[in-house]
């Protein structure tokens, strides 16, 4: 009869080494200067101004749309928070049955912030929670040109995951509220500009949803 090693030995270091290789520590480098950007869209919410307005309750019914947006940060990372400045910019799409008076043609919100971000690190995830305060500025133009906007202090709050994909490379999703303290909506025709404290009437002074896929990576 043939004889021959038995492949036992061999089946049970493979079986006992293989669960301790997929939990092993990855190779990522999470420390050092970090720097990312997203795209993704930008939705309205309800703040001392509303979103919608309904026919049977104003003369010019209609609603402030979903559209795209995207931004960018820059900081230090250390394994458990990142520090660091961020600016988003978020359209909007006005939508409203204006009478005897120039339409909206497009809408916007500049935010910047400094931004903390406690991090849970698992594996090649990171998950993260946004916090800052900023300022922001938000405009609705209509087609003669007019502006409507308000501007302020604005506050910074949303989930982050990302995944680290190479040592340094990650990309992931995020979700922003950012949440406008704005006092006062203002008018501005080129010429003159007259300002006054938000009312149900004004489109500037909503809140703002921001979401989509971000990329980004470590370095020094």
């Amino acid at each position: 009869m043939k004889t021959g090693s038995s492949p036992l030995p061999v089946l049970a270091l493979v079986a006992a080494l293989t669960p301790a290789a997929a939990l092993a520590r990855p190779k990522v480098d999470r420390r050092g200067g970090q720097a990312a950007g997203w795209l993704g869209a930008s939705a309205c919410l309800p703040s001392k101004a509303p979103c919608a307005r309904d026919a049977a309750d104003v003369a010019d019914p209609g609603r402030t749309r979903l559209s795209f947006g995207g931004g960018a940060e820059l900081g230090f990372r250390w394994r458990h928070v990142f520090l660091g400045a961020a600016y988003d910019l978020g359209f909007l799409r006005p939508d409203y049955e204006i009478v005897n008076a120039p339409s909206y043609k497009r809408a916007y919100q500049h935010s910047v912030f400094a931004v903390v971000r406690p991090i849970l690190p698992v594996w090649r995830l990171d998950l993260g929670v946004d916090l800052g305060p900023g300022f922001s500025r938000q405009t609705f133009v209509r087609q003669d040109g007019t502006k409507e906007f308000s501007q302020g202090f604005a506050f910074k709050l949303g989930p982050n995951v990302s995944l680290f994909v190479t040592r340094r490379f990650f990309l992931g999703a995020r979700m922003s509220f950012i949440l406008n303290a704005h006092g006062k909506a203002c008018a501005d025709d080129g010429n003159t500009r007259v300002c006054s404290s938000i009312g149900a009437d004004d489109r500037a002074g909503v809140h703002q949803l921001l979401f989509g896929i971000h990329l980004g990576g470590t370095f020094l």
